[in-house]
Formats: structure tokens, C-alpha cells, sequence
């Protein structure tokens, strides 16, 4: 490997942004590393998120979305054995999922993933369907990204709050990270990318300890101090307007769901856009900047599986970049 220090900008500053320029130089010594991005936390997609770890309206490769998916959940489990883990954001949570597709595939990974019987779905489910148990983590990210923005300050990273408006205009680097999210279509026009609209009511409620989760549309998420209620799937939809139709939807399905919710505390309502593509998009690929041949790396297209896959692909991203320093291409530069 040449004895130049790389310079890479990772584009993009929510959970697949931060994680991936947290790996890369945790990986990479020597490296100089630098987020660009015009959000950072509270501000993200992640942030609206439940946290709620579970592969979730996302498409591509089985095997990889699996091996993504694990590496995330065996990331969080560490996390979670450390003190300081309500700081970071990382619970266990237990629940409930009706009518919900779970593969085999991923079944495995959840040592308590049972089928309920008639009688427990009477007592605590309150609804039709078959119906899974299993204990999963919630990534509360509006605890996570403050603290992985500091992880990744400690070890040297630089941050710029700044917007991109082409990718090519990104000029210094040896290696760009494209971890932009639904912003993907605007730099690349022709990917096939979708904005997943999102629609979701954030509650008080303390005596809801478990999820639940009915099909795609409906679920009742505990994070570490709230509540979020569920939600939309409107593909298509750029509209980050809240919809008052919508609210009053969701919140009727969810207390027909859990009839006690009818008492919580409403503390708000937001809208967020998943980046929804045929498939995750992780992938080395180069461009021309100023006449230079810099290598460009896609990290984009989680859908509503941003968290539960960020540490996987972060993982991937990082052998990309290395597999990219290792060559003859970086020697060239």
C-alpha cells in the first residue's frame, strides 16, 4: 500500500454516513477522513426513525442483506454490554410481530423467535394473524449519532457542514463515500430510487415495555424514554408535510392495537423520506475529478432498513476502501 496518507470524504452525515467514516478510520491508519453534509443529528432521516432492528422495506441480495444484518445486531449486542449503553442508545426490546414477513434466513438470529399460540395472542396481542415473538434492540438514534459523531472526532475525523450539489464537485480526495440517502436521486438521476414516505406520532406512554408490529403499516415501537406510532408506506411521495388524515389514522389503528394508548401524552408528530431502491446499494465505482480518476464508493438505498443495516454495510464500505488502496489504481494517483 503506497505510504500516502488517503484522503476520503464521506457525502452524507446520517447513520450510513457517520458509520461508514467511523469504520473507514478505525480500519484505515493513517487516513484522513472528512464528512460533508448539509443535516447532521437531529436533523436526519435516522432521527424520525424507530430504531426499531428488523429488516424492513428493503430489497437486493438475500445472502448480504442477512450478513449486514447480523453484523449489525452482533455491533449493537457489544454496545449493549458496555455501562455507558443508555448514553449510546441501545436497548433489547421484546414484542410482538403479526402478519409480519420474516424469513427464515433471519429467524435464526433471534434465539427466542417463537410462533405464538391462540391463547398468548388473546391475552397480549389483542389481534388476528399469525403472529411471532422475539427479542430484537432498538438503536434510539437521537442518542447514537451524537455519540458516534464524537466516537469518530476522537479518532481524527473532520466534519463540514456543507452541500453537495454533484458529486464531482467534491475535489481533494482520493476516494469519495456517496451516503446520501433519498438525496441519491438528485446526484444520480438515472438510479431507480424512491422516496418511502413515512409518517409517525411520537407518545408518553412508560407502561408500553414491548413492540408491536402488524404487517407493514402498523406498529407501536418503545424506544428508551418514548413511544413511536405507526406509520405509512406512500412510495412515490416527496411530501414532508404532515398530513392531519393521516395522523388521526394512525392513531386510531394504534389504539384499536393497544387501547391504553388512548391516554398517552401526544409529544409530536414528523414525516421522514426512506431512500426505497430495487436493491441496497454498496458498490466501488470511480469518476473523473478535474481530470483526475478518484474512486467513488455508493453506500444507499436501506430503505426503512437504514438502521438495522448500517454497521454491515459500514463494514463493507471499508473493504471497498481498502481493496481500492490496495491496488494499482491508488498507486497511480
Amino acid at each position: 500500500m503506497p505510504s500516502t496518507r488517503p484522503k476520503v470524504c464521506v457525502v452524507g452525515g446520517g447513520i450510513i454516513g457517520l458509520s461508514s467514516a467511523y469504520k473507514v478510520l478505525q480500519d484505515v491508519p493513517g487516513s484522513q477522513v472528512t464528512v460533508y453534509s448539509s443535516k447532521f443529528s437531529p436533523d436526519t432521516t435516522a432521527d424520525i426513525s424507530a430504531g426499531f432492528i428488523f429488516p424492513y422495506a428493503c430489497g437486493g441480495d438475500q445472502r448480504l442483506l442477512e450478513l449486514w444484518f447480523k453484523q449489525t445486531l452482533d455491533r449493537l449486542c457489544e454496545l449493549y454490554k458496555r455501562d455507558d449503553a443508555f448514553e449510546i442508545g441501545i436497548a433489547p426490546l421484546s414484542g410482538y410481530a403479526v402478519d409480519a414477513e420474516a424469513p427464515d434466513s433471519i429467524r435464526k438470529y433471534f434465539p427466542d423467535f417463537r410462533e405464538v399460540g391462540d391463547r398468548e395472542k388473546e391475552l397480549y396481542v389483542h389481534c388476528e394473524g399469525t403472529t411471532y415473538f422475539m427479542t430484537t434492540y432498538t438503536c434510539e438514534c437521537l442518542k447514537y449519532l451524537p455519540w458516534l459523531m464524537k466516537e469518530f472526532k476522537k479518532l481524527g475525523g473532520n466534519v463540514l457542514q456543507k452541500h453537495v450539489e454533484k458529486l464531482e464537485d467534491v475535489d481533494g480526495f482520493d476516494i469519495v463515500i456517496n451516503c446520501t440517502g433519498i438525496e441519491a436521486k438528485k446526484l444520480i438521476p438515472t438510479d431507480d430510487m424512491q422516496p418511502d414516505r413515512g409518517q409517525i406520532i411520537i407518545v408518553k406512554a412508560p407502561w408500553i415495555k414491548q413492540f408491536k408490529l402488524v404487517g407493514d403499516d402498523t406498529y407501536i415501537l418503545p424506544r428508551l424514554t418514548d413511544v413511536v406510532l405507526g406509520g405509512t408506506h406512500q412510495i412515490g411521495n416527496y411530501s414532508l408535510e404532515l398530513s392531519e388524515p393521516t395522523r388521526k389514522h394512525i392513531f386510531k389503528t394504534c389504539c384499536e392495537l393497544e387501547p391504553s394508548l388512548k391516554h398517552c401524552e401526544v409529544i409530536g408528530s414528523k414525516v421522514g423520506l426512506r431512500p426505497r431502491r430495487s436493491c441496497v446499494r454498496v458498490e466501488l465505482t470511480s469518476m473523473f475529478v478535474n481530470g483526475r480518476n478518484v474512486a467513488l464508493i455508493h453506500n444507499y438505498g436501506h430503505g426503512g432498513s437504514g438502521v438495522t443495516l448500517h454497521w454491515g454495510c459500514a463494514k463493507q464500505t471499508s473493504a471497498l476502501v481498502q481493496k481500492f488502496l490496495s491496488s494499482n489504481e491508488f498507486a497511480k494517483l
